[in-house]
């Protein structure tokens, strides 16, 4: 009996200690993938600790497209704890062959552990796939040939047969030696047919590059991620399943300027517009000549614009100002405004000629275009028109004969001119205005304090949905939620200062809750967004009134506002 009992301890003991063995080991989930399929591999410790000290693998040959995303499970079983950590990377191959997965490792007390090393296989895509799929992604330019300095823009363009509720970008090109800029313009959905197939279209990502080095460019193939809808819409939530889908590779080739044409020449389409603050000025005083430009080219190349005439002026160092560039689904263009303060030396009148060159590579050839203003400096007052002050000029010689004004004669007429007319409305006028701000007074002070609350809130934040304010009873329900979604944004990107690139659900509610939005608040302004993004691909319920959503939406802006008091 005490043999049997001994057993039994020694038995527990060692399953206690093995429950407390430190085990450290990878796994992936399919160990033969296509290529640009995505797939994940993980890595396990089992009571180790914290797991502080991992240190993951470098991935050759794969592009780590999400993650880590790490895990942690703590157990108490018949009194034994035991630990459990993960991290989780997902992972894409471009190119077919058999690729390692280097060991990872993790310090555990004194002791070192390490994984085995992972073997995948990765197979070429079937060719054929892409032309049968639902679902189609190309990268779209106007052309595969431009001069050095031209401006680029890839599209990044999804075709779909059947309905998407969502697409992103998983990996794409570094685009070494293009100084990639990324478009935050949102585009709407379109229907095209091409080669014979109706496709509902959407440029989901837009890249402007700049190739200011001759040579031949690769562009890598791009990693798109879908979300599929599954079943039948019965709510506006919806399950729905991750596909992955790649682009071809593209190929973009970049030759230099002629050589009759100054290499450091802007390469695009520019326009040019001039103004002056004031055409007739005195000596003393200044102006500012104000230059605009844009252009689908680069404006650092164009350079300053020549100014000629500039010698009889006393020329300040310009006031540069970026403003915003205006981005379409063919063309993008940059603009800049240049200020000079300008200081006349003698008296005297000029034709101020401003111009640009830069080399239009539709037509091949060098294009110049300018603006010509007139100003007229002269010792009389500043600020008035040409002709007005030449009449002045001239009343000035003139031998005027001056009246008393008690010397008015009988005959002379006061009552019924112009004169007497202005002063009566000079008096009226200002007793009409103030009984009607006293009437207007009192009927806003007549309101209920929640009801003048709801209007100030209004009239704070009307200017992002004045659109679709105006037109909401000829809007179709598609259009309500994709301009309703845009104001949305706009309106919550300057309420809780956010930037575009970090604009999402998640951060919008966390930002809600900063501000005491409640629960409702939250849910109501995620399933807005959620539903101007399904929208675009999604079916929509046209049955519904759009008068009617847009009342929600005035109703769910005017309680965040009234959140934020």
């Amino acid at each position: 009996m005490r043999r049997l009992l001994c057993h039994i301890f020694l038995v527990c003991l060692l399953g206690g200690l093995s429950a407390q063995t430190t085990r450290f080991y990878a796994s992936t989930e399919a160990n033969e993938v296509v290529t640009n399929s995505t797939f994940r591999v993980e890595f396990t410790l089992v009571n180790g600790g914290d797991g502080r000290s991992f240190k993951a693998p470098r991935f050759d040959g794969f592009k780590v497209v999400g993650g880590p995303s790490r895990s942690s499970t703590d157990r108490l079983v018949n009194g034994q704890r035991s630990s459990e950590r993960s991290w989780t990377y997902t992972l894409i191959a471009t190119t077919p062959g058999r690729y390692t997965i280097d060991q990872a490792s993790v310090r555990v007390g004194n002791a070192t552990y390490r994984t085995k090393e992972l073997f995948v296989e990765v197979l070429k895509a079937n060719p054929n796939g892409s032309k049968t799929a639902d679902y189609q992604f190309v990268l779209e330019t106007d052309s595969t040939h431009y001069y050095a300095g031209e401006m680029i823009q890839v599209n990044y363009k999804l075709l779909a047969k059947k309905s998407v509720s969502g697409v992103s970008v998983l990996s794409e090109d570094t685009y070494d030696g293009l100084s990639p800029e990324v478009c935050p313009q949102r585009f709407n959905q379109r229907t095209e047919v091409i080669d014979g197939v109706q496709y509902n279209t959407l440029v989901f990502r837009q890249v402007i590059l700049d190739a200011q080095k001759p040579g031949v460019y690769l562009i890598e193939p791009s990693i798109a991620k879908l979300e599929i809808p599954l079943g039948r819409r019965t709510s506006i939530w919806r399950q729905t399943k991750s596909e992955t889908i790649s682009s071809d590779s593209l190929r973009i080739t970049v030759v230099p300027l002629p050589d009759t044409v100054d290499r450091k020449m802007a390469t695009g389409d520019f326009n040019l517009e001039c103004s002056l603050d004031n055409n007739v000025i005195k000596i003393s005083d200044a102006i500012k000549l104000n230059i605009g430009m844009n252009g689908t080219g680069s404006l650092s190349l164009l350079g300053e614009p020549t100014i000629e005439t500039m010698d009889k002026f006393e020329v300040f160092d310009p006031e540069i100002t970026e403003l915003a560039t205006t981005y379409r689904l063919n063309q993008t263009r940059r603009a800049q405004l240049r200020t000079y303060a300008l200081i006349p030396k003698e008296q005297t009148t000029s034709n101020i000629r401003v111009s640009i060159q830069y080399f239009d590579p539709r037509t091949k050839e060098v294009k110049e275009k300018s603006c010509t203003l007139k100003v007229r400096v002269s010792a009389g007052e500043a600020g008035l028109s040409e002709s007005l002050a030449t009449i002045q000029d001239e009343i000035a010689d003139l031998d005027i004969n001056h009246e008393k004004i008690n010397s008015l004669s009988s005959h002379q007429k006061v009552f019924g001119s112009w004169g007497h007319i202005l002063l009566l409305l000079g008096s009226v006028v200002p007793i009409y205005l103030s009984i009607k701000n006293q009437r207007k007074n009192k009927a806003w002070n007549a309101l209920d304090p929640e009801e003048r609350r709801k209007r100030k809130a209004w009239k704070k934040v009307a200017s992002h949905f004045q659109e679709i304010e105006d037109q909401k009873n000829a809007l179709s329900v598609r259009d309500y939620y994709d301009k309703a979604g845009h104001a949305f944004t706009s309106y919550l990107s300057q309420k809780l200062k956010i930037n575009a690139a970090d604009f999402s659900i998640h951060t919008v509610k966390h930002s809600l809750a900063d501000i005491g939005a409640d629960a409702g608040i939250l849910e109501r302004a995620a399933q807005l967004i959620s539903l101007s993004q399904q929208s675009r691909f999604a079916p929509v319920d046209e049955a519904v009134d759009p008068t009617e959503l847009f009342a929600q939406l005035k109703a769910l802006v005017l309680d965040i506002e009234g959140t934020s008091l």
